[in-house]
């Protein structure tokens, strides 16, 4: 089954078995192939990027274009030997599922890293058994994350727990004012939400009055919900990089690591508190009180006696992160070689 006019963005679909005799939309063209076709080998081709320039080129329509029955029809393939395509769609899978296995296991380590941070701050979750009452929660059965909930345990716990404010050395209270003859560097809120840190060139007229000037040895955080949990320290020199306000930003103090403070602040211990303090409905956000106001973990940042240091825990997670970071570059590579494997067996058949 595949919609006429979405194919070249992958609407096509193979009906499985358990949806025999299942309705589908009208707007979608449904077909068999017979033995001489494996149906999986004719869904790749028409998946395949290489595949799809050449649809591109015989759809009609200038808004919507329209692969047509006919047309589809009329489109010559390369067609194998059955054993042959479905060889070519066993490897294609075999390469896409280890990619996946691959993936899922960079996820995984990405959620122990929050349980790795709390086992070696000693933090333990209190859960509370929630009693069924009609339409009623009780408050005291509400998992709780806020700051007053830190404030009451923090005495069983083996380390202080200290607010934002106490540990910045200074705020970077830098004005924007644009020079018609320099060139700038711009950072926005699309950047920090896909996480690739890519600055644009922005012509001077071009800057807003609330931009900010970002700063060497600089901690920046998102105000925002939609781009929560996107934190970074800026290490470039020059007055030319600029950046979104909606960023909290500060320099922490000699005595302590700046990488450490960047994994707590992406940590749950964080994030619930944050996720409670967040004001306004259409664009939710934490203000700059509550945010420096936030209780966090302090270790000590290193002691030959405490293996719980700033230090371990930093170059802990850095090694998850290096295996999280090394399981996606082979994942996408096999995804890749699958990709281009599938198109030679294709142009080869």
């Amino acid at each position: 089954a595949y919609n006429p006019y979405r194919i070249n963005v992958g609407s096509i679909w193979i009906v499985q078995e358990e949806y025999n005799n299942y309705y589908i939309s009208p707007a979608y063209v449904v077909f068999w192939t017979n033995e001489k076709l494996y149906n999986k080998y004719l869904y790749l081709i028409l998946s395949s990027s290489w595949y799809n320039d050449f649809l591109r080129a015989k759809t009609s329509g200038s808004v919507r274009q329209n692969l047509t029955f006919n047309l589809l029809s009329d489109l010559e393939i390369p067609l194998p030997k059955i054993t042959t395509q479905k060889q070519i769609v066993e490897e294609y899978e075999n390469n896409k599922k280890q990619a996946q296995n691959m993936r899922n296991e960079a996820l995984e380590k990405e959620k122990n890293i929050d349980d790795f941070l709390m086992s070696e701050l000693g933090i333990e979750k209190q859960e509370q058994k929630k009693k069924k009452w009609p339409f009623i929660v009780r408050f005291k059965d509400l998992e709780r994350w806020d700051v007053s909930f830190f404030r009451g345990i923090e005495d069983n716990y083996r380390l202080d727990f200290v607010t934002i404010w106490s540990i910045f050395l200074e705020k970077n209270n830098t004005k924007i004012i644009p020079k018609k003859d320099k060139e700038y560097l711009y950072i926005g809120l699309e950047n920090i939400e896909k996480n690739t840190w890519l600055f644009n060139f922005i012509d001077a007229n071009d800057i807003k009055s609330q931009s900010i000037l970002l700063k060497k040895w600089y901690i920046y955080y998102s105000k925002l919900r939609p781009y929560l949990n996107k934190a970074f320290l800026f290490l470039k020199d020059g007055d030319n990089f600029i950046a979104t306000s909606e960023l909290f930003w500060f320099k922490v103090k000699s005595n302590i690591d700046n990488k450490y403070i960047i994994y707590i602040l992406l940590s749950k211990i964080v994030l619930e508190q944050i996720k409670k303090l967040m004001i306004w409905a259409r664009m939710p956000r934490i203000s700059e009180k509550d945010f420096f106001n936030l209780r966090i973990p302090l270790p000590p940042i290193w002691d030959k006696k405490t293996p719980w240091t700033q230090k371990y825990i930093v170059s802990k997670i850095d090694e998850i992160k290096q295996e999280i970071d090394s399981l996606n570059t082979k994942a996408e590579k096999l995804e890749k070689e699958a990709d281009e494997n599938l198109e030679k067996a294709i142009l080869w058949a």
